[in-house]
Protein backbone atom coordinates (compact mmCIF):
# COMPACT_ATOMS: atom_id res chain seq x y z
CA UNK A 1 0.00 0.00 0.00
CA UNK A 2 2.70 2.39 0.97
CA UNK A 3 4.44 1.22 -2.35
CA UNK A 4 1.54 1.96 -4.27
CA UNK A 5 1.24 5.60 -2.20
CA UNK A 6 4.99 6.53 -3.31
CA UNK A 7 3.98 5.49 -7.14
CA UNK A 8 0.84 7.35 -7.49
CA UNK A 9 2.37 11.30 -5.65
CA UNK A 10 5.44 10.53 -8.24
CA UNK A 11 2.96 9.93 -10.97
CA UNK A 12 1.56 13.24 -10.16
CA UNK A 13 4.32 15.50 -9.84
CA UNK A 14 5.36 14.65 -13.53
CA UNK A 15 2.32 14.68 -14.84
CA UNK A 16 0.79 18.06 -13.28
CA UNK A 17 1.21 21.46 -14.99
CA UNK A 18 -0.35 24.86 -14.13
CA UNK A 19 -1.06 27.12 -16.72
CA UNK A 20 -1.30 30.96 -15.34
CA UNK A 21 -3.50 32.59 -17.46
CA UNK A 22 -3.57 36.22 -16.56
CA UNK A 23 -2.60 39.46 -19.11
CA UNK A 24 -1.03 37.90 -21.73
CA UNK A 25 -2.65 35.36 -23.12
CA UNK A 26 -2.34 34.96 -26.99
CA UNK A 27 0.09 31.71 -26.52
CA UNK A 28 -2.30 29.75 -24.15
CA UNK A 29 -3.94 27.67 -26.65
CA UNK A 30 -0.60 26.22 -27.69
CA UNK A 31 0.59 25.77 -24.36
CA UNK A 32 -2.51 23.58 -23.24
CA UNK A 33 -2.00 21.82 -26.86
CA UNK A 34 1.90 20.85 -26.35
CA UNK A 35 1.58 19.48 -22.68
CA UNK A 36 -1.52 17.98 -22.97
CA UNK A 37 0.01 16.31 -26.32
CA UNK A 38 3.27 15.51 -23.88
CA UNK A 39 0.67 13.59 -21.11
CA UNK A 40 0.43 16.26 -18.46
CA UNK A 41 -2.30 17.02 -16.36
CA UNK A 42 -3.04 20.44 -17.05
CA UNK A 43 -4.82 23.31 -14.51
CA UNK A 44 -5.73 26.39 -16.48
CA UNK A 45 -5.55 29.50 -13.72
CA UNK A 46 -7.07 32.36 -14.17
CA UNK A 47 -6.01 35.11 -12.51
CA UNK A 48 -6.81 39.05 -12.92
CA UNK A 49 -6.85 39.57 -9.65
CA UNK A 50 -5.86 39.69 -5.74
CA UNK A 51 -8.75 37.43 -4.95
CA UNK A 52 -7.67 34.85 -7.72
CA UNK A 53 -4.06 35.27 -6.47
CA UNK A 54 -5.31 34.34 -2.95
CA UNK A 55 -7.49 31.54 -4.41
CA UNK A 56 -4.93 30.13 -6.25
CA UNK A 57 -2.32 30.31 -3.84
CA UNK A 58 -4.55 27.59 -1.03
CA UNK A 59 -4.72 25.70 -4.36
CA UNK A 60 -0.69 25.78 -4.94
CA UNK A 61 0.17 24.96 -1.50
CA UNK A 62 -1.94 21.90 -1.27
CA UNK A 63 -1.03 20.70 -4.86
CA UNK A 64 2.37 19.05 -6.27
CA UNK A 65 3.38 20.47 -9.43
CA UNK A 66 6.18 19.68 -11.96
CA UNK A 67 5.68 23.17 -13.79
CA UNK A 68 4.10 26.79 -13.35
CA UNK A 69 3.62 27.89 -16.97
CA UNK A 70 3.52 31.08 -17.57
CA UNK A 71 2.29 32.62 -21.33
CA UNK A 72 5.28 35.28 -21.42
CA UNK A 73 5.70 36.16 -17.68
CA UNK A 74 6.98 40.01 -17.54
CA UNK A 75 4.03 41.86 -16.75
CA UNK A 76 3.86 43.05 -13.09
CA UNK A 77 1.02 40.50 -12.35
CA UNK A 78 2.66 37.51 -13.78
CA UNK A 79 5.86 38.52 -11.70
CA UNK A 80 4.13 39.11 -8.76
CA UNK A 81 2.73 35.85 -9.14
CA UNK A 82 6.17 34.04 -9.99
CA UNK A 83 7.69 35.88 -6.72
CA UNK A 84 4.82 34.72 -4.51
CA UNK A 85 4.59 31.03 -5.51
CA UNK A 86 8.53 31.06 -5.16
CA UNK A 87 8.68 32.30 -1.41
CA UNK A 88 6.12 29.68 -0.83
CA UNK A 89 8.61 26.98 -2.60
CA UNK A 90 12.11 27.99 -3.86
CA UNK A 91 12.47 24.84 -5.28
CA UNK A 92 9.46 25.11 -8.01
CA UNK A 93 10.44 24.98 -11.33
CA UNK A 94 8.59 27.60 -13.86
CA UNK A 95 8.40 28.03 -17.60
CA UNK A 96 8.09 31.08 -19.11
CA UNK A 97 6.97 31.25 -23.37
CA UNK A 98 7.15 33.15 -26.03
CA UNK A 99 7.16 33.15 -29.67
CA UNK A 100 10.26 31.42 -31.35
CA UNK A 101 12.07 33.32 -34.02
CA UNK A 102 12.30 30.81 -37.16
CA UNK A 103 9.57 31.46 -37.44
CA UNK A 104 7.80 32.56 -35.25
CA UNK A 105 4.23 31.91 -36.67
CA UNK A 106 5.31 28.19 -36.36
CA UNK A 107 7.13 27.93 -33.17
CA UNK A 108 6.91 28.75 -29.57
CA UNK A 109 9.97 28.92 -27.12
CA UNK A 110 9.96 27.31 -23.37
CA UNK A 111 12.61 28.71 -20.59
CA UNK A 112 12.58 28.30 -17.19
CA UNK A 113 13.76 31.33 -16.39
CA UNK A 114 12.22 34.04 -19.09
CA UNK A 115 12.35 35.56 -22.22
CA UNK A 116 14.30 37.63 -24.12
CA UNK A 117 17.30 39.04 -22.16
CA UNK A 118 15.96 37.43 -19.10
CA UNK A 119 15.98 33.71 -20.25
CA UNK A 120 19.03 30.92 -19.90
CA UNK A 121 19.57 31.36 -23.51
CA UNK A 122 21.06 35.30 -22.63
CA UNK A 123 23.65 33.71 -20.32
CA UNK A 124 24.69 31.22 -23.29
CA UNK A 125 28.80 31.61 -23.01
CA UNK A 126 30.96 30.92 -25.85
CA UNK A 127 31.36 27.78 -24.92
CA UNK A 128 28.04 27.14 -24.47
CA UNK A 129 27.20 27.42 -28.22
CA UNK A 130 30.42 25.53 -29.09
CA UNK A 131 29.32 22.48 -27.28
CA UNK A 132 25.84 22.30 -27.35
CA UNK A 133 24.74 19.17 -29.59
CA UNK A 134 21.79 20.63 -32.17
CA UNK A 135 18.69 19.07 -33.51
CA UNK A 136 19.95 18.16 -37.00
CA UNK A 137 16.58 17.27 -38.21
CA UNK A 138 14.74 20.11 -36.89
CA UNK A 139 17.84 22.24 -37.99
CA UNK A 140 17.10 21.06 -41.63
CA UNK A 141 13.54 21.52 -41.11
CA UNK A 142 13.90 25.28 -40.21
CA UNK A 143 16.36 26.00 -42.63
CA UNK A 144 14.09 24.82 -45.75
CA UNK A 145 11.08 27.04 -44.25
CA UNK A 146 12.77 30.10 -43.07
CA UNK A 147 14.24 29.75 -47.02
CA UNK A 148 10.88 29.61 -48.58
CA UNK A 149 8.96 32.29 -46.07
CA UNK A 150 11.75 34.67 -46.65
CA UNK A 151 11.74 34.30 -49.93
CA UNK A 152 7.78 35.52 -50.57
CA UNK A 153 7.89 38.66 -52.55
CA UNK A 154 9.14 40.47 -55.29
CA UNK A 155 12.80 41.08 -56.34
CA UNK A 156 14.32 44.57 -54.60
CA UNK A 157 15.59 47.38 -56.39
CA UNK A 158 16.03 49.80 -54.08
CA UNK A 159 20.07 50.94 -53.18
CA UNK A 160 22.05 52.76 -50.48
CA UNK A 161 19.27 52.10 -47.34
CA UNK A 162 19.59 50.70 -43.91
CA UNK A 163 16.46 48.32 -42.86
CA UNK A 164 14.72 49.23 -39.48
CA UNK A 165 12.38 47.27 -39.07
CA UNK A 166 10.09 48.40 -36.10
CA UNK A 167 7.77 46.55 -32.78
CA UNK A 168 4.94 47.90 -31.03
CA UNK A 169 5.13 49.87 -28.30
CA UNK A 170 3.61 47.33 -25.75
CA UNK A 171 5.82 44.40 -27.00
CA UNK A 172 7.42 43.00 -23.51
CA UNK A 173 10.92 42.70 -25.02
CA UNK A 174 10.57 46.89 -24.81
CA UNK A 175 9.75 46.44 -21.24
CA UNK A 176 12.43 44.51 -20.55
CA UNK A 177 15.22 44.67 -23.05
CA UNK A 178 15.08 48.07 -24.13
CA UNK A 179 16.70 50.34 -21.82
CA UNK A 180 17.18 53.01 -23.87
CA UNK A 181 14.21 53.59 -26.17
CA UNK A 182 10.65 52.79 -24.47
CA UNK A 183 8.87 53.85 -27.06
CA UNK A 184 9.18 52.96 -30.74
CA UNK A 185 8.69 56.30 -31.72
CA UNK A 186 12.13 57.72 -30.04
CA UNK A 187 13.92 54.80 -31.60
CA UNK A 188 12.70 56.40 -35.04
CA UNK A 189 14.10 59.83 -34.43
CA UNK A 190 17.30 58.29 -33.36
CA UNK A 191 18.01 56.34 -35.84
CA UNK A 192 17.57 59.33 -38.01
CA UNK A 193 19.62 61.14 -36.38
CA UNK A 194 22.67 59.07 -36.55
CA UNK A 195 22.34 58.01 -40.26
CA UNK A 196 24.15 60.59 -42.81
CA UNK A 197 21.95 62.42 -44.76
CA UNK A 198 22.54 60.23 -48.19
CA UNK A 199 21.47 57.09 -46.59
CA UNK A 200 18.26 56.03 -46.85
CA UNK A 201 16.69 55.00 -43.99
CA UNK A 202 13.40 52.11 -44.84
CA UNK A 203 10.77 51.54 -41.78
CA UNK A 204 9.07 49.10 -41.75
CA UNK A 205 6.09 48.91 -39.39
CA UNK A 206 5.43 45.77 -37.66
CA UNK A 207 2.14 43.84 -38.89
CA UNK A 208 0.40 43.56 -35.61
CA UNK A 209 1.18 47.15 -35.00
CA UNK A 210 -2.33 48.24 -35.15
CA UNK A 211 -1.68 52.04 -34.26
CA UNK A 212 1.10 52.30 -36.61
CA UNK A 213 4.02 54.64 -36.30
CA UNK A 214 4.19 57.73 -38.27
CA UNK A 215 7.47 57.98 -39.83
CA UNK A 216 8.75 61.57 -40.69
CA UNK A 217 8.66 63.12 -44.36
CA UNK A 218 12.36 63.24 -45.09
CA UNK A 219 14.20 63.28 -48.45
CA UNK A 220 16.09 60.32 -47.31
CA UNK A 221 13.47 58.77 -44.98
CA UNK A 222 10.85 56.00 -46.44
CA UNK A 223 8.00 53.64 -44.82
CA UNK A 224 7.78 50.62 -46.76
CA UNK A 225 5.35 49.19 -44.34
CA UNK A 226 3.27 48.06 -47.21
CA UNK A 227 6.09 47.01 -49.66
CA UNK A 228 5.58 43.80 -51.63
CA UNK A 229 9.45 43.00 -51.69
CA UNK A 230 10.74 39.54 -49.73
CA UNK A 231 12.26 40.43 -46.36
CA UNK A 232 15.29 38.16 -48.04
CA UNK A 233 15.67 40.68 -51.20
CA UNK A 234 15.28 43.49 -48.30
CA UNK A 235 17.39 42.28 -45.92
CA UNK A 236 20.00 41.46 -48.73
CA UNK A 237 20.34 44.73 -50.50
CA UNK A 238 20.48 47.19 -47.45
CA UNK A 239 23.66 47.81 -45.73
CA UNK A 240 22.70 47.03 -42.46
CA UNK A 241 19.65 45.41 -40.85
CA UNK A 242 19.22 47.79 -37.35
CA UNK A 243 16.26 46.92 -34.53
CA UNK A 244 15.73 46.85 -31.06
CA UNK A 245 14.97 43.52 -30.38
CA UNK A 246 12.74 42.71 -33.10
CA UNK A 247 12.64 38.95 -34.22
CA UNK A 248 13.50 40.62 -38.06
CA UNK A 249 16.85 40.57 -36.73
CA UNK A 250 17.39 37.05 -35.87
CA UNK A 251 15.62 36.40 -39.58
CA UNK A 252 18.36 38.67 -40.92
CA UNK A 253 21.31 36.71 -38.54
CA UNK A 254 19.98 33.64 -40.41
CA UNK A 255 20.83 35.27 -43.83
CA UNK A 256 24.16 35.76 -42.56
CA UNK A 257 23.81 39.52 -42.84
CA UNK A 258 25.49 42.68 -40.87
CA UNK A 259 22.62 43.10 -38.03
CA UNK A 260 22.48 45.47 -35.92
CA UNK A 261 21.10 45.68 -32.48
CA UNK A 262 19.77 48.23 -30.11
CA UNK A 263 18.03 46.51 -27.08
CA UNK A 264 19.03 43.17 -25.05
CA UNK A 265 17.59 39.91 -26.28
CA UNK A 266 19.05 36.03 -26.19
CA UNK A 267 21.89 37.65 -28.81
CA UNK A 268 23.02 40.08 -26.81
CA UNK A 269 27.14 39.72 -25.26
CA UNK A 270 27.99 37.21 -27.75
CA UNK A 271 29.89 39.03 -30.53
CA UNK A 272 27.26 37.35 -32.93
CA UNK A 273 25.31 40.64 -33.58
CA UNK A 274 26.71 44.37 -33.41
CA UNK A 275 25.72 46.26 -30.51
CA UNK A 276 25.25 49.64 -31.85
CA UNK A 277 24.04 52.06 -29.03
CA UNK A 278 26.15 54.71 -28.95
CA UNK A 279 28.17 54.28 -31.79
CA UNK A 280 28.42 56.30 -35.06
CA UNK A 281 27.23 55.47 -38.51
CA UNK A 282 30.70 54.30 -39.88
CA UNK A 283 31.86 52.59 -36.93
CA UNK A 284 28.78 49.93 -37.01
CA UNK A 285 29.68 49.63 -40.86
CA UNK A 286 32.97 48.44 -40.41
CA UNK A 287 31.90 46.73 -37.11
CA UNK A 288 32.98 42.69 -37.53
CA UNK A 289 31.16 39.85 -35.60
CA UNK A 290 32.36 35.90 -35.10
CA UNK A 291 30.14 34.71 -37.67
CA UNK A 292 30.65 31.12 -37.36
CA UNK A 293 29.59 31.84 -33.61
CA UNK A 294 26.51 33.31 -34.88
CA UNK A 295 25.54 29.99 -37.36
CA UNK A 296 25.85 28.25 -34.20
CA UNK A 297 23.82 30.37 -32.03
CA UNK A 298 21.09 30.48 -34.99
CA UNK A 299 21.09 26.40 -35.24
CA UNK A 300 20.74 26.34 -31.51
CA UNK A 301 17.54 28.71 -31.54
CA UNK A 302 16.51 26.08 -34.29
CA UNK A 303 16.99 23.05 -32.40
CA UNK A 304 15.28 24.50 -28.67
CA UNK A 305 11.85 25.95 -30.00
CA UNK A 306 8.90 23.66 -30.11
CA UNK A 307 6.33 23.90 -32.90
CA UNK A 308 2.85 24.92 -32.09
CA UNK A 309 0.20 22.50 -32.04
Amino acid sequence: MYLILLLFIEKKTINTVHIIRSTRISLIQHLVNYFTNHGYNLSIIDIKNERQLNQYIAKFRNDVVEYVVFSNGTDKLDRRIYKTLKTINPDQKFLFSENAWLSWQDFIYLDPLGIGNESELYNFTLEDIKNYKINVAQVEYCTNLMKTLLSVGTNCEYENYILVPLQVDNDSKLLIGSPHFKTVRSFVDYMIDITPKDINIFFKNHPNNRNKVDIPTLDNVKDITNTRVSKKALIKNSIFVAGINTTFLIESMFLKHKTVTYGLDVFSNKNIIIEGYRKDFDTIVGSKIDNILRDNFIKILMSKQVAKV
